[in-house]
């Protein structure tokens, strides 16, 4: 599966217009936060001028397993896959065109595959922050002034045979 981290460093290096990108958060809503995972960086619910134009990369903590197609007859591949979410926040954008940069970029990846996009920006407050109160809401729209939300689910897959890694190394017991 490709990594958070290296969609955020090739989005950061492929499309200029992004000061800074966050991955590997996980939604916290009782602190009304984004959290990494490592703790290091957070950013607020909605709007957060500090960092210019952002995005922010988030999944469910979720790696779904399941069967995967058969190579040959005796083989039994494994299915990896992993949603993950991206919101980029822009000033001065055009909805469409933010989209279809976000597009160009994320379709041509090998082992992604794009499930929605949402355009509007009360479209994505409400899918993102479904806890919170109308109100809340409200002030989160009303902060956006010129600013673009654009929204991205897709899912990273990987396959992998079972044994076909040296698993001594993390199987305290030695059986395989």
């Amino acid at each position: 599966m490709i990594s958070q981290s290296h969609i955020k460093k090739n989005l950061l290096n492929q499309l200029n217009f992004f000061n800074y990108g966050f991955s590997d958060l996980y939604m916290d809503h009782s602190a009304k936060r984004l959290i990494s995972l490592d703790q290091k960086e957070n950013v607020a619910y909605g709007v957060d001028d500090r960092y210019g134009n952002y995005f922010y990369l988030r999944n469910d903590g979720n790696v779904r397993v399941s069967q995967g197609e058969k190579i040959i007859e005796s083989s039994k591949n494994l299915l990896l896959t992993n949603t993950i979410v991206l919101v980029a926040n822009v000033s001065n954008a055009y909805p469409e065109k933010l989209l279809e940069c976000l597009l160009n970029y994320l379709g041509i990846q090998d082992d992604i595959i794009i499930n929605s996009a949402q355009i509007t920006n009360e479209k994505v407050i409400n899918s993102e922050y479904p806890l919170l109160d109308r109100a809340e809401k409200n002030i989160i729209l009303s902060q956006l002034h010129n600013r673009t939300l654009v929204k991205l689910e897709f899912i990273s897959y990987s396959t992998m045979q079972p044994n076909e890694r040296n698993c001594y190394e993390c199987n305290p017991c030695k059986n395989c």
